[in-house]
Order: structure tokens, then sequence, then C-alpha cells
């Protein structure tokens, strides 16, 4: 009888060891997860189950955010868009979209300018946006401005930008 324990113990104790041993082969990475578990696969449905699994299994690192620094003269003038004034009762939003003509910075922080009457006077003021527009492409801004007076005109300016 006690033969038969040990042996069933024995059998047990394997039972659990070998998928541990099996996983000394399993994917070290998200690509390689992906790579392994999509062998195969012909369903969207059962592709986008793997793709949630890989990346529970093997979340994002942190990212190192690389430090911006203001961009030059030449660099800013490469920066280009439009925008205009939206408002109405849900908030006075002042957005657009701007070009980065730079070939090899990235646009991190933009600072528009904005004039407008209110009051009866010309008031200027700066107004920044954290943005991620990468080198030559496009990619929208947007912020709440103090509205001018009714039907004030708005004028806009990029007065600066920081990139990396």
């Amino acid at each position: 009888m006690k033969f038969g324990i040990v042996v069933i113990v024995s059998f047990l104790f394997l039972a659990m060891l070998l998928p541990g041993l099996a996983g000394s082969a399993a994917p070290g990475d998200y690509d390689e997860c992906i790579l392994e578990s999509m062998k195969g696969v012909k369903s969207d449905l059962a592709a986008r189950s793997i793709i949630m699994s890989c990346r529970n299994r093997f979340p994002d690192k942190p990212k190192r955010k690389l430090e911006s620094r203001a961009l030059s003269f030449n660099e800013m003038l490469q920066i280009t868009g439009k925008a205009r004034f939206w408002g109405s009762s849900l908030g006075d939003d002042f957005s657009g979209r701007i070009y980065n003509g730079n070939s090899d910075i990235t646009v991190s922080e933009i600072t528009i300018q904005i004039t407008t009457i209110i009051g009866g006077k010309e008031i200027t003021r700066l107004y920044r946006d954290d943005v991620t527009i990468e080198p030559q492409t496009a990619g929208y801004f947007g912020f709440d401005i103090l509205e001018g007076d009714k039907e004030a005109d708005y004028s806009w300016a990029i007065s600066g930008a920081k990139g990396y």
C-alpha cells in the first residue's frame, strides 16, 4: 500500500514539474509570444485573444521619456498649421492641426499666442499644449481659452515649441 502511495505522489510531483520544464522553451518576450501563438490561427477573434494574452504576459516596458528642448529659430520655421476658435455652450475651445516639417525632431510641446478683443481691449495670451508630432507628420492640438467679445476676431501664432 505504501508503495502505491509513493508511486501516486511521485506521479503527481512529475505532473507538476513537467509543465515548468516545458515552460523553459516558452517565449521570452511579446514578439516571440505572438509568433509562437499565431501559428495556424485563421480567426480574427482568436488572433485578438492571443494579442491580448501576450500583452498581459509581456506588458509594455515603460519608455524612457526623452528630454525635450526648446526648438531653434530654424526648427520653428518648419512648423506650420491651421487653427480656429470653436466657442460653444460646451466650452471655448481653440484647436488646430500642426505640421512638423522637421526631418529629425518630434515636437512634444507647442505654445500658441492668441490675440483677441476682451472688454474692448486687445489682449494677447499664451497657451501651451503637450503634443507628440513626429517628424514630417501632422498632429492636433487644442485647449480652452478665454472667449473674446461677441464677434471678436482671433489671431494666433506659434510662439514656441519643444521637442526631442
